[in-house]
């Protein structure tokens, strides 16, 4: 069977759908740059993300609605602004406990004992 016909995890027992959704907060370099820029320097604009990490503003978006969707970032209204459909109205908090509970559902897997299934 090639590699692309498989989906990750359909023949480990030990995978779950929380394991999916670790990787697909942790598998790319900008989420990550976005999880560590919010993690030191606490909430902020889409816009200031993207300016302090280097993202353009397009894929900033783009791995913010993810990481939203997979709670580890949150918004807020930021006061003053017009409204939720301002981009500068909402500021990105780092849901911290999930984000590590993410963390550590990865480690967890990958540092699991000895044993692994054969045929693997």
């Amino acid at each position: 069977m090639s590699s692309a016909a498989r989906k990750p995890g359909n023949s480990d027992p030990a995978w779950s759908q929380e394991l999916t959704m670790a990787a697909s907060v942790y598998g790319t370099t900008a989420q990550l740059q976005i999880i560590r820029y919010l993690r030191v320097s606490g909430p902020a604009t889409r816009l200031d993300i993207a300016d302090n990490t280097g993202l353009n503003r397009g894929l900033a978006t783009q791995c913010l609605n993810k990481l939203k969707s997979a709670g580890v970032v949150t918004t807020v209204g930021v006061p003053g602004f017009s409204g939720p459909e301002d981009p500068a109205s909402r500021r990105y908090h780092l849901e911290t406990p999930r984000a590590e509970a993410l963390f550590d559902a990865l480690a967890s897997y990958l540092h699991a004992p000895a044993g692994f299934p054969t045929g693997f």
